[in-house]
C-alpha cells in the first residue's frame, strides 16, 4: 500500500529535508542541525542528484541525517511534531510520520557490551503484524500460543534464520500508539533499546536473550495495550528482528528467494520493495518469498483456530504504517463477509472517510474503525483498500469522502 501512495507524497518528501533544517535551528537544536548539515554534505551530496523524477530510495538517502537526529533527540521529536501538527500542510505531516516510521523503525547499531559498540554491527529492526479479533471482547494480552507461534513460524517458513533472533512483545498496541509521531517514536525506541540491552556482548544471541526481553518489558514505564478489543477492530504485535552480519556460510546456505527476503526485510530502502537480486529468475523469487508469506499467515490462523483463539492475523510483518492499512482492509472484507448473505448481490458496499475516521457499511450495517485517527487514514491509501475490497469480496464499493482529502492526515492531535 505504501507504494501504491507514494506519488501522493513526494513533492511532501522532496520539500522535508529544508524544512526540518530551519525548524531545528528555529527551535534551538543548533546541534543537531549542524550534525545533520554535515552528513548531508559528506554522504548525501555527492550521490544524489535533485530532480522532480526523484525515485523514492534517493528521498530516503536525502532524508535520513535529519531523521537520524530525530531519533536520537526525543526533545526534538516533541517539538518539530507540535510545531508540523499547528503550521503544516497534512501531505508535509504524512510524510513526516511515514519517513520517519520507516527509519526509526529498522535501524544499524553496534550492539557491543553495554551498548559501548565493542560488538559486530547488527541490525535491529521493529515489525508491525496487524491482529483482527472476531468475537465477543478481549483484554489484549498476546495468548502464549500466538506469540510463540509469531516467531516459530517465521523460521520454519524460511523467512528469518538461524543466526537471527525474533523478538515479540508481550502486548498488543492500539493502532493510536503507531499513528500518532510522538507515541510511535517512544514505542520503537523502547523496543529497540530492549533489543540492544538483551542481545548481549557477542556477535551471537546472548543465552538469556528471552528472559532479558521479557524482564525489559515488565518494567512500569513499559508501553501498555489497550484494556479492550471489540470485534473486528485491529491491534498490533510488535516484533523486533535482530540480525547479525551474516558469514559466508550462512549466505550461502540460503535459497536465492530466502535471500531476496532477508534483503526485504533489512528494509536497505524503505519506501522501496527491497533490493532485487540480480538473478535472471527475480519474478520466480519474488514468487517464492510471498508464497513463504502466505504460507505463515495460513498456518499461524490455523493453529489459532485449533486452540479457539478467535484472532486472525491479517498480514504479514511490516512497518507501522502498510500494517494499519492491512489492518483496515481485512476489517472491512471481514464484516462484509459477515453480512453480505442477507444482502442482495449488487447491494454495494459503501467505504466512508469522515472526521470520526473511517467506516465500511453494507445494507444497514455499518463498521466504523474509529482508530484511524483525523479521517481516513490518508488520501493515498483509500483507493487501495476500495481496490482490495472489491476484488477480494467481488461487490461494487462505493468510496464517499465527508471531508477534503488535503486536510486529513494518519497523524492524529496528540
Amino acid at each position: 500500500m505504501r507504494h501504491r501512495a507514494l506519488p501522493y507524497l513526494l513533492p511532501a518528501l522532496q520539500a522535508l529535508s529544508p524544512l526540518l533544517n530551519s525548524l531545528y535551528a528555529e527551535l534551538g537544536f543548533r546541534r543537531q542541525r549542524l550534525r545533520a548539515e554535515k552528513e548531508f554534505r559528506r554522504r548525501v551530496v555527492p550521490t544524489v542528484g535533485y530532480t522532480q523524477a526523484m525515485i523514492a530510495p534517493r528521498l530516503q538517502t536525502q532524508l535520513r541525517p535529519w531523521l537520524r537526529e530525530l531519533i536520537d533527540t526525543p526533545g526534538l521529536v516533541d517539538k518539530v511534531t507540535e510545531r508540523l501538527l499547528h503550521e503544516a500542510s497534512a501531505a508535509i505531516r504524512e510524510s513526516m510520520y511515514w519517513a520517519f516510521s520507516f527509519e526509526a523503525g529498522g535501524r544499524l547499531v553496534s550492539a557491543g557490551k553495554n551498548g559501548s559498540g565493542s560488538g559486530g554491527t547488527q541490525d535491529i529492526r521493529a515489525l508491525f503484524v496487524p491482529l483482527i479479533w472476531e468475537r465477543g471482547y478481549w483484554t489484549p494480552m498476546l495468548p502464549g500460543v500466538l506469540r510463540q507461534s509469531l516467531r516459530e513460524l517465521l523460521y520454519a517458513h524460511g523467512l528469518v534464520h538461524a543466526d537471527e533472533a525474533v523478538l515479540v512483545a508481550p502486548m498488543s498496541f492500539p493502532p493510536q500508539t503507531v499513528t500518532q509521531l510522538v507515541p510511535l517514536a517512544g514505542l520503537l525506541d523502547f523496543a529497540l533499546g530492549g533489543a540492544v540491552a538483551a542481545w548481549g556482548p557477542a556477535v551471537a544471541p546472548a543465552a538469556d536473550l528471552s528472559s532479558a526481553w521479557e524482564d525489559w518489558w515488565g518494567q512500569p514505564d513499559a508501553p501498555a495495550g489497550a484494556p479492550v478489543l471489540r470485534p473486528l477492530e485491529v491491534r498490533l504485535a510488535l516484533l523486533v528482528i535482530v540480525s547479525p552480519d551474516p558469514t559466508d556460510e550462512t549466505w550461502v546456505a540460503l535459497q536465492p528467494w530466502q535471500q531476496e527476503a532477508r534483503t526485504e526485510l533489512l528494509l536497505i530502502d524503505r519506501f522501496d520493495s527491497g533490493a532485487i537480486l540480480e538473478v535472471e529468475s527475480e519474478a520466480d523469487l519474488g514468487a517464492e518469498s510471498q508464497q513463504a508469506f502466505l504460507g505463515w499467515i495460513d498456518a499461524l490462523n490455523d493453529l489459532l483456530s485449533s486452540t479457539d483463539t478467535p484472532v486472525i492475523v491479517a498480514a504479514p510483518p511490516s512497518d507501522a504504517y502498510t500494517a494499519c492499512g492491512r489492518g483496515a482492509v481485512e476489517a472491512g472484507c471481514q464484516f462484509v463477509r459477515a453480512y453480505q448473505e442477507s444482502e442482495d448481490e449488487d447491494a454495494p458496499v459503501y467505504l466512508i472517510g469522515d472526521s470520526a475516521g473511517l467506516a465500511v457499511e453494507l445494507g444497514g450495517a455499518s463498521h466504523r474503525m474509529t482508530w484511524a485517527p483525523d479521517g481516513v487514514l490518508m488520501p493515498g491509501m483509500l483507493p487501495v483498500i476500495e481496490e482490495v475490497i472489491q476484488a477480494t469480496m467481488g461487490r461494487r464499493v462505493e468510496r464517499s469522502i465527508g471531508q477534503e482529502l488535503d486536510r486529513l492526515s494518519l497523524i492524529g492531535q496528540l
